[in-house]
């Protein structure tokens, strides 16, 4: 009850939870079994034992910041750097154990107010004074030099607030441009928001995590024993779609390869095909995606579909940070091969929409974030990434400021439908 979880559970295991009952109570029968003359007691009584169970505490608190500074540096933890970070602890623990908790609890003996006040008062008051001080500096941020500062705010910056409610404007549209998707459409707001502007055009975002603009699927979130389901999304998009004609241009960002990325924990289905497999979930996504095109052509707005920017492994998005370290200086990139297969079953898709769908237009970030071999989540000394599959505010950004740099704005490309039945190009 104990070896089992701690060996065989993983990520996906929902923890702390209800599951967590099983090790504590495999913790209670061993220390009942631990009782008298048993084989249990003999084994917990041999010195090496007693000598862990005595390290215990310490070694409880001394493994968090070896193994989240060994992250910190090296984007994850493997088993030698695992094997080295308990050996480390092990140390540690016994040199504290030694030098400070024994000195503390047996040499350093106060009345019991002294006590409180020298042992407790005192040095939660320091701590807390150190606390603020780093909270108030921002982490102590101006021991940086300024490319390091801004390479940190990129990290840290999150996508902006969009305008997402009806303009009602003169040519009787809610807005030139509406940007439909779930979270990679929210990270996208930035981009398509300069690349709108330099166009003379007005835009909405209307995003939902989880929630790409496929009309009628409801996603699934398999998370262990639990199950996530959005079953407001299929009413959502239903409510945006209903109202198409109200932009002249509806821009689709998702995170398209989820299926193929992450299979066995996200799904699409409906209520014709609720089976929660990879294959039923690529044919409903199919299938939702054509219906959201011609609802959106039908409403006479041109659809515009964003390929999505690469998913990239841990260690990859981790890189702009780990750089941030003395004497680390890696270049963040990753095969093109990579993303190719990772996009190659939707790319596919969306070439037969292309056929299906001629007003169907396309906008391709990784033209930007992929040369010839690799793809890259820092470029020019810009962080571009968030985590494993979002980009940063600034990313977005930069993306937008480049495109417009080669002479490239594909919403100037657009064909705006008016009020008065005129259609507007904006080239």
């Amino acid at each position: 009850m104990i070896l089992v979880p701690a060996v065989a559970w993983t990520a996906e295991i929902a923890f702390p939870g209800y599951l967590a009952a099983i090790p504590c109570l495999g913790t209670v029968i061993l220390i009942y079994a631990g009782d008298g003359k048993s084989s249990i007691n003999w084994l917990l009584t041999r010195r090496v034992m007693v000598w862990l169970g005595m390290l215990s505490y310490s070694l409880y608190l001394w493994h968090w910041p070896i193994f989240s500074f060994t992250t910190y540096a090296t984007g994850e933890i493997d088993t030698i750097s695992a094997l080295a970070g308990i050996a480390l602890a092990v140390v540690l623990s016994h040199l504290t154990w030694k030098f400070v908790e024994q000195p503390f609890r047996y040499r350093w003996t106060f009345p019991p107010k002294q006590t409180a006040l020298r042992l407790f008062v005192v040095p939660l008051l320091l701590l807390a004074g150190v606390a603020v001080a780093i909270y108030e500096g921002d982490g102590l941020i101006n021991r940086f030099d300024s490319s390091t500062v801004a390479k940190i705010h990129a990290l840290e910056s999150e996508p902006g607030r969009f305008p997402s409610q009806c303009d009602n404007q003169e040519d009787g549209l809610c807005a030139d441009v509406l940007l439909l998707g779930d979270s990679h459409a929210q990270h996208f707001g930035d981009f398509i928001g300069i690349l709108a502007k330099d166009a003379g055009l007005s835009y909405n975002v209307k995003w939902r995590a989880g929630c790409p603009a496929y009309a009628g699927l409801m996603p699934l979130n398999y998370k262990g024993e639990e199950v996530e389901i959005d079953e407001e999304c299929p009413q959502v998009n239903d409510a945006i779609l209903d109202e198409a004609d109200n932009y002249g241009a509806i821009v689709l960002a998702g995170y398209w390869s989820l299926t193929d990325i992450k299979g066995d924990r996200y799904f699409f289905v409906t209520n014709a095909n609720p089976e929660p497999s990879q294959a039923n979930s690529n044919a409903n996504i199919a299938a939702g995606l054509r219906e959201t095109l011609r609802r959106i052509t039908k409403a006479g707005s041109t659809p515009v579909l964003i390929y999505d920017n690469p998913q990239v492994e841990k260690r990859d998005f981790k890189c702009s940070r780990m750089n941030l370290l003395p004497f680390h200086d890696e270049p963040c990139s990753f095969p093109l091969s990579y993303v190719e297969e990772q996009q190659r079953l939707k790319r596919a898709l969306f070439a037969q929409l292309a056929d299906e769908f001629p007003q169907l237009k396309f906008i391709d970030p990784n033209s930007l974030l992929c040369s010839k071999e690799s793809c890259y989540t820092e470029l020019e000394g810009v962080p571009l990434y968030r985590d494993d599959d979002h980009l940063n505010q600034v990313g977005s950004e930069w993306l937008a400021k480049k495109m417009l740099e080669n002479g490239n704005n594909p919403l100037k490309e657009l064909v705006i439908r008016r009020q008065s039945g005129v259609v507007e190009s904006q080239q």
